[in-house]
């Protein structure tokens, strides 16, 4: 089990200081959108791919449905992967859900920003 501790009357500055690393790291990056995104070993569906060697996120909207908000959600959480490559998936969902409860609508607003409009056929690799 991972254990985090958070100091609460630090959230806002360290909230913002995840935000800037995750711009930072949007400017250097590429950032796809499919309508069907699979895993590139197992095949599975996914609404979300980080591969941080090659410095590409993939996301996928299509297979629930989902929203900008949601999809942003997904781009937060393809975020701390890229951002933390050895953080486990339990510590990415766990910060992912930290950030996005602490976010205020602005951040929100420029991430969903970054989630591209047309979609794309590349796929990871």
């Amino acid at each position: 089990m991972l254990k985090v501790k958070v100091a609460i009357c630090g959230q806002a500055i360290a909230l913002d200081g995840f935000f800037g690393k995750f711009i930072r790291a949007l400017n250097e990056i590429t950032v796809y959108k499919n309508i069907r995104l699979r895993h590139p070993d197992t095949g599975r569906a996914l609404c979300g791919y980080c591969d941080p060697s090659k410095e590409e996120i993939f996301l996928c909207p299509a297979p629930k449905g989902m929203v900008a908000e949601s999809t942003a959600k997904v781009l937060v959480h393809e975020l701390c992967h890229y951002v933390f490559p050895k953080l486990p998936e339990e510590g990415v969902i766990f910060l992912e859900e930290f950030l996005w409860c602490g976010l205020n609508e602005e951040q929100k607003r420029i991430l969903r920003g970054y989630v591209p409009k047309e979609y794309s056929r590349a796929q990871p690799s």
